[in-house]
């Protein structure tokens, strides 16, 4: 008669590895942040940075409305007219005799030789009765005559003009008697003559007073500073919704950077044990002569 012993049954593991995968899981998560808190630290500070910047400015954007002058002036309305049609007068007439003042500004663009810039040539009164908070005086006097031009600090460095230098413009000598600028649009350039000296005006701009009038009312090439700021693309709400974007991409490009950094055996090494780390619950192994799992 003989004798055997037999194998006592291996017990079926929990699916998930039970409670020393959990313990291994912890650990190793606890090494890791060990190794790495610095890169944690500093993308949790930029996403507070980030988010604290992106509230702020919506609060301010939201808050803070447009200037009420911008591009109008001292005038609550502002009509544009293209070029210089045979009804032009006309309508400008019909505008004064409702409304009593208007401001006429009549703008020419031109391009700048050799360039794909431009700039306006630009008919408007300095003492006109809204149009002044759009003029600045930095250096010299505004034209008083047909001979004269003031042109901003843009035009004068194109062209390379001095004040009291002349200036051969569209077949026209002119003299170059001051330096402008619109201080509601320092972007702006243009050149300033007194009324009456743009033969072709691309565009014609009429500031004036038509309070308790609706907007709609008036046609549709009438604003008010309140209809032109909702119809502009880049109001500040757009810009910034734009820069949160921004701030967020850049964010995530410091996350990327900040885990990839580290020397290449390292990260290597990392790599390593994170797959026999995942493997060792996975893969059967010989026991005995038997497979069994961990």
């Amino acid at each position: 008669m003989s004798t055997a012993l037999r194998e006592r049954p291996a017990v079926a593991a929990t699916p998930n590895g039970g409670v020393p995968a959990r313990r291994a899981v912890v650990r190793w998560a606890w090494r890791m942040f060990r190794r790495e808190w610095r890169q944690q630290l500093l993308i949790l500070a930029l996403i507070v940075v980030a988010v604290a910047a992106t509230v702020l400015g919506a609060g301010v954007a939201t808050n803070t409305p447009p200037p009420a002058d911008t591009g109008f002036g001292t005038a609550g309305d502002l009509a544009t007219f293209g070029g210089h049609g045979p009804h032009l007068a006309t309508q400008i007439a019909a505008l004064q005799h409702r409304f009593g003042r208007v401001d006429v500004i009549e703008n020419q663009t031109i391009a700048i030789p050799g360039s794909i810039s431009t700039y306006d040539l630009r008919a408007q009164n300095p003492r006109g009765p809204f149009g002044q908070p759009m003029l600045s005086l930095v250096s010299g006097h505004y034209p008083a005559s047909p001979g004269q031009v003031a042109v901003t600090d843009g035009v004068a460095a194109a062209f390379n003009l001095k004040v009291g230098g002349v200036w051969n413009q569209g077949g026209r000598a002119r003299r170059v008697v001051g330096i402008v600028q619109n201080p509601q649009s320092l972007l702006d350039e243009f050149a300033l003559v007194v009324p009456g000296q743009v033969s072709a005006p691309t565009q014609v701009t009429v500031l004036f007073d038509a309070p308790g009038v609706p907007v709609a009312s008036l046609g549709p090439n009438v604003q008010t500073p309140v209809s032109a700021s909702s119809g502009n693309a880049l109001n500040p709400d757009t810009i910034v919704l734009g820069l949160a974007t921004v701030a967020m991409l850049l964010i995530a490009l410091v996350a990327v950077g900040g885990y990839g950094r580290g020397p290449a055996p390292k990260s290597h090494h990392n790599l390593r044990a994170a797959s026999a780390f995942v493997s060792s619950f996975r893969t059967p192994y010989l026991w005995n002569g038997t497979t069994k799992k961990r």
